[in-house]
């Protein structure tokens, strides 16, 4: 038999990724060779902290005098196809995992929450000096099934995937503090990143040098830098690292933010853009000024709030020009992205194609941390509203946010519109968290529930089932009551705290009623919800709206209208729906608005506005009605020049005060004059009035002067 020459590492341990080592050669016959042998394993439903889980295997036998390699894979399919590496520690007899590294592998094959089946193998193979397998040297295990309960956890990219430190004066030399180089395709070899070179006051700090490791320390033959140090950063698109102590730092590159890609195998280290901001730009209009970027390390993503007042667009871009930019599916120069109306917090990372528009998250404190607190448990119930929530199949198990259910009454919390498929399941827990959860008492699962009809739950109880369908949930935190409802159903016997709005239009000649609200609850795009149901109190005919059980106890802004043929009431603000409320809209405006009040009270009369107490500006369909045209004041006029391009089919627009609607100027179209004049002619505007439109695209120049409570504009096309 033929004798095959190979070079082969002698190994002394395992690192997170493959680093030179000794060369020698040795004698090795691939067929006398026997696979390892992996013992059985016990599945079980995973937690944080749980008890290691221990099994046992036989090492491979390769017949040559030299240690080998073994790893652990797990698979979701028994032919191992979709095999990912997991993290495991082997002595000569028992191989090791954590529950909390099991479930990251759980997690990625299936949803949190739910048993899965698992496939395991051993792998084991000779490596040459760069750190590969052998050809013909690799020799698989036994395949072994168990199956496991994973649970709902946020899993950092270092608990995800192997790495590379990337280690310099940015983070003062310490590996505790470095950022990584990630193998996201599982290759082995390619590790990609976004590194931030700064110190903590923010100074980029890049070009002061730094090196690669493949351990978190400074072992030779992980230890990867330059031959020869440079003197300057010439911001090369890759550089040929060499190994090993006499290696030098890496000086350059110079720019804050770097994409990085690093192949262990050949030692090319390839820049794959660089910056010192990343930011958003485009977002309502604004094509000219950038939302700069935070980044997050720890969460290895970009991140800002942005608030769009309409459907918009934006893209990223770097240093505030068009030379690196990026579009839809984060391809470099890509289209533009859509962007729905609604506040979001946006994450960004162009190494992953991470593209992520957060609603959630949006104002809240961004965990930066290498760590954090854990915040407190219940140890019962609590009425906060918001915080009990609906988790299943319908949620990924905790993969998005829970169905979070409005406080409804006294210990009662509901969750409207709920549509479950025939296979979900579903259950209630407290604050997006298996802390506190209740389902089904008794052993089947899932239970069916029956519409209608109420159920008590048990803590940590069994998963529930319903009818495909739409529904309304309620359950009581005080019984641990719950009920399926038909959706637009309340339970029977159970008090559910309602609001209704009733308006009066008294004279106007209103033919239709409207009613819009904002900042709190929202009926759609204007003008809102048309009133149809109509209520006669002492002698007055009302419309009338009643809000869904959920709305109870937000606050939010309204406004009634003439169905959108201008007509409209003031702003009314800080509505509490924790009562019923009754408006009179007199037949008269006041100062171009109809001034809605409630009944038994006055009518306030607005101030009509004055020039120079408030900063004016121009929105409009050019911008989509975000982000104003700054006007400048001087000698009594304020002016300022607007472009409205080819795309804008409404051509629309309005001047108005201090960024919101309360004080602006529009014009009154009839049929005879649909178009305000163009020609530099100064008509009455009226306040709070209709849009202005025009016929044309082009740059308009727009004036406007306020003299004996009336407005005055003048539009002249440029």
């Amino acid at each position: 038999m033929k004798k095959l020459l190979y070079s082969i590492l002698a190994l002394s341990g395992l690192a997170m990724v493959s680093c030179t080592q000794e060369h020698i050669d040795v004698q090795y016959t691939p067929e006398n060779a026997v696979a390892p042998v992996l013992g059985a394993i016990e599945g079980c439903d995973l937690s944080e902290g749980g008890n290691d889980i221990v099994v046992e295997y036989t090492k491979a036998d390769f017949g040559v005098a030299t240690a080998n390699v073994h790893n652990l894979y797990i698979a979701k399919t028994e032919d191992m196809a979709d095999m990912k590496k997991a993290k495991a520690t082997f002595n000569d007899a028992n191989i090791t995992l954590t529950q909390a590294d099991l479930n990251v592998v759980a997690l990625e094959f299936g949803n949190a929450g739910e048993p899965i089946d698992l496939y395991f193998a051993v792998v084991a193979n000779l490596n040459t000096d760069k750190g590969a397998a052998v050809a013909g040297s690799e020799l698989m295990s036994n395949v072994v099934k168990a199956t496991f309960k994973s649970y709902v956890a946020d899993v950092l990219p270092t608990e995800k995937f192997e790495k590379v430190w990337v280690i310099g004066n940015y983070c003062g030399w310490d590996h505790a503090k470095t950022q990584f180089l990630f193998d996201y395709n599982s290759t082995g070899t390619t590790f990609a990143g976004v590194v931030d070179f700064a110190d903590a006051e923010g100074v980029s700090l890049a070009n002061t040098g730094f090196k690669l490791t493949g351990i978190a320390g400074w072992d030779d033959a992980c230890n990867w830098g330059e031959e020869t140090k440079a003197t300057e950063a010439d911001e090369p698109a890759s550089i040929q690292l060499i190994t090993g102590g006499g290696s030098q730092d890496i000086m350059r590159y110079a720019k804050r933010f770097y994409g990085f890609e690093f192949d262990n195998t050949t030692l090319v280290l390839k820049k794959s853009w660089g910056a010192d901001q990343i930011g958003i730009i485009g977002l309502n209009g604004d094509w000219d000024n950038d939302i700069v970027m935070n980044y997050n390390p720890k969460w290895t993503r970009f991140y800002a709030d942005i608030e769009a007042s309409a459907d918009t667009e934006m893209k990223f871009r770097a240093d505030a020009a068009w030379d690196l930019n990026w579009g839809a599916e984060c391809a470099q120069g890509g289209d533009n992205i859509a962007v729905a109306a609604g506040k979001y917090r946006v994450y960004f990372n162009p190494v992953t194609g991470l593209i992520d528009f957060n609603a959630k998250n949006y104002g809240t404190e961004e965990d930066t941390g290498a760590g954090g607190e854990t915040p407190d448990v219940p140890e019962g119930p609590v009425t906060e509203p918001d915080r009990w929530g609906v988790v299943g199949t319908i949620t990924e198990w905790g993969g998005q946010a829970d169905l979070y259910m409005s406080e409804v009454g006294e210990n009662l919390f509901a969750r409207n519109g709920v549509t479950v498929t025939a296979d979900d399941q579903f259950k209630i827990r407290f604050n997006n968290d298996w802390a506190v959860n209740y389902g089904a008492a008794g052993d089947v699962e899932p239970f069916a529930v029956t519409v209608g009809e109420k159920l008590t739950l048990a803590a940590g109880g069994k998963n529930l089932s319903a009818p495909a369908g739409t529904y309304d949930i309620y359950f009581n935190i005080s019984t641990f009551d719950i009920w399926v409802m038909a959706e637009g159903e309340t339970p029977d016997g159970v008090d559910v705290k309602s609001v209704k709005l009733y308006a009066h239009k008294e004279g106007t000649a209103w033919a239709e009623m409207a009613l819009y609200g904002w900042d709190g609850y929202d009926f759609g795009g204007w003008p809102g919800i048309l009133l149809t149901e109509k209520e006669t109190i002492d002698g007055k005919e009302f419309f009338v709206y009643e809000f869904p059980a959920t709305a109870y106890g937000i606050t939010t802004n309204i406004i009634f209208n003439n169905n959108n043929n201008g007509e409209q009431t003031q702003d009314i603000t800080g509505i509490v729906l924790n009562r019923d409320y009754y408006f009179i809209i007199p037949a008269e405006a006041e100062n171009g608005r109809f001034m809605a009040y409630e009944m038994g009270t006055e009518p306030v009369k607005p101030s009509f506005p004055v020039l120079t107490e408030h900063s004016w500006g121009v929105i409009g369909s050019f911008n989509n009605w975000g982000g104003d045209v700054a006007m400048e004041i001087a000698d009594g006029v304020a002016t300022a020049t607007i472009e409205i391009p080819e795309t804008d089919a409404d051509k629309k627009f309005k001047v108005r005060a201090d960024g919101d609607w309360a004080n602006n100027f529009g014009y009154s179209a009839t049929e005879e004059a649909p178009l305000a004049p163009v020609d530099g002619t100064e008509f009455a505007a009226t306040f709070n009035g209709s849009d202005i439109v025009v016929e044309a695209a082009g740059k308009y120049q727009v004036s406007l002067r306020i003299e004996n409570e009336q407005g005055y504009l003048k539009i002249a096309k440029l």
